[in-house]
């Protein structure tokens, strides 16, 4: 599919080639770091701060208390919330964009408002406790499990409950999840099949997995091949098409595997893209614009995936034990 692949956003050394299954159209990176040195691959990566941004539910600025009441409106109309104060939905959907309302729901991951005090949501790759936050303000008993101790202890520090390590976890009991999510998380395992049978072992009979990963089949890879954003070699070490994802979560011992609407992201996606491609350091620098015929495609792009969730820069999917 791509050879002579390197790492353009945080420098970790080697070349890589991106095969694709002519059969079942999942692409994996050759060749693979193994879990030994995989680390040295994110010894420059993201930052895993807290910032108080990142677990709001509404947008910072002189307006934010009318976005924050658009906002309940919205996750009171599509997932059954009771939030308060809230805007009647007619004014919440004028006031956001379509794009910010999926936005919206993507943040809390779809999440449905809880029918008892005891549901329990799992985030795999928690991070810095973001949506953990937000998961518990909506009246989850909410949980994480972070590969990275430090970034794990960030969280800790926040009062939120986060596990350092990966599945199959000793801390975590079988059975016990109403709902277990994986946010651009399962791209970068080893072995997603493992992974994946695993979270279905702790969900309850009924839970629900949600789970988000680069789209091979998106426009933004069509459009910049090698330089596409989400490839990101080598910490990808495996991609999907949505037919190959819920292949996957079939053989995991999934059903009801349904497709969701991702964000609206192309825009981003591009302009993350042509910096790849320009050879830009986006850790110093800030992403370049686009010309007309890239912002051309960049809204056909979002156009198409706002009909159509197989079109998405992302594959956002919902599946059931």
């Amino acid at each position: 599919m791509h050879g002579d692949l390197t790492d353009p956003l945080f420098g970790a050394p080697g070349r890589w080639t991106l095969w694709q299954c002519q059969e079942c159209a999942t692409a994996w990176l050759d060749p693979r770091p193994d879990p030994a040195s995989i680390g040295r691959a994110y010894s420059a990566y993201l930052t895993h701060s807290v910032s108080e941004a990142a677990i709001r539910l509404a947008r910072p600025g002189i307006f934010q208390g009318i976005k924050l009441q658009a906002t309940h409106a919205i996750l009171n109309h599509e997932l059954g919330y009771h939030l308060n104060p809230s805007l009647p939905l007619p004014l919440a959907r004028w006031i956001l964009s379509r794009k910010r309302q999926r936005q919206i729901l993507n943040r809390v991951r779809h999440l449905p408002a809880p029918r008892d005090p005891t549901k329990r949501v799992l985030d795999i790759g928690s991070g810095n406790g973001a949506f953990l936050f937000i998961a518990r303000n909506l009246g989850y008993e909410a949980t994480g499990l972070e590969p990275d101790p430090h970034a794990a202890s960030l969280a800790r520090a926040h009062g939120l409950t986060v596990h350092a390590g990966t599945l199959p976890h000793p801390a975590l009991p079988r059975e016990h999840y109403d709902h277990l999510t994986l946010a651009h998380v399962v791209e970068h395992l080893h072995d997603p099949l493992a992974t994946l049978r695993e979270c279905n072992a702790l969900l309850r009979p009924g839970g629900r997995l949600w789970l988000q990963t680069p789209n091979l089949k998106s426009a933004g890879h069509a459009y910049w091949g090698r330089d596409w954003r989400g490839l990101e070699p080598p910490r990808h070490l495996v991609l999907f098409t949505p037919e190959s994802l819920q292949q996957l979560l079939r053989k995991a011992g999934f059903q009801g595997i349904d497709l969701l609407p991702s964000p609206l992201e192309a825009q981003d996606m591009f302009r993350h893209s042509l910096a790849i491609r320009l050879g830009v350091d986006l850790r110093t620098n800030r992403k370049p614009r686009l010309d007309r015929t890239a912002r051309r495609a960049a809204r056909w792009a979002d156009g198409t995936a706002s009909g159509d969730p197989q079109a998405a820069e992302a594959i956002t999917a919902v599946a059931w034990k």
